[in-house]
C-alpha cells in the first residue's frame, strides 16, 4: 500500500483502509446538544481510541456543556486543548453563538483505558463527569 491510499490490488481505487482514514476523519465532531455530559464525554473516548484529535462543537446554551466536557476531558489527563473557536452563526433571523474545541488525545491515552474506568464506577455509582 503507497502512502496515497491507492492499491495496485484494488484496481487503482482506494483501498479499504484508506476509506476508512478519511471516514475517521470525517466523523471527528461532537455536535454537542442538550443531553448529558457523559453521554458526549463517552463519544469522545471511544473517538479517542482512534483519533489523534477530536472536536465538540456548541451552538447557543450548549456551548457551556461543550466548554464542561472538553474541561472534563483535560482534567482527567485524557486529552489537550489544541484551539478554541468562536464564532456568530446567522440563521435566517435568528444569530447563535458558536464554539469549536479542538482536542488532541494525550500520547499516554490508549494505555490509561478511561472506559474501563468509566464502568467500574458506573458499576460502583461513582461516576461524577
Amino acid at each position: 500500500v503507497r502512502s496515497s491510499g491507492i492499491n495496485a490490488e484494488y484496481g487503482g481505487i482506494p483501498s479499504p483502509q484508506a476509506k476508512n482514514q478519511k471516514m475517521a476523519e470525517k466523523f471527528r465532531t461532537i455536535k454537542v446538544g442538550n443531553k448529558k455530559k457523559l453521554n458526549y464525554i463517552r463519544m469522545a473516548e471511544i473517538l479517542f481510541q482512534t483519533q489523534e484529535e477530536v472536536e465538540f462543537s456548541g451552538l447557543g446554551k450548549a456551548i457551556n456543556t461543550a466548554v464542561n466536557c472538553a474541561e472534563y476531558l483535560k482534567r482527567k489527563g485524557y486529552a489537550t486543548i489544541q484551539k478554541i473557536e468562536t464564532s456568530i452563526v446567522q440563521e435566517e433571523t435568528l444569530k447563535s453563538a458558536k464554539i469549536l474545541i479542538v482536542m488532541k488525545r494525550t500520547p499516554d491515552f490508549l494505555s490509561r483505558k478511561p472506559l474501563e474506568n468509566n464502568n467500574k464506577n458506573e458499576q460502583s455509582g461513582t461516576s461524577q463527569p
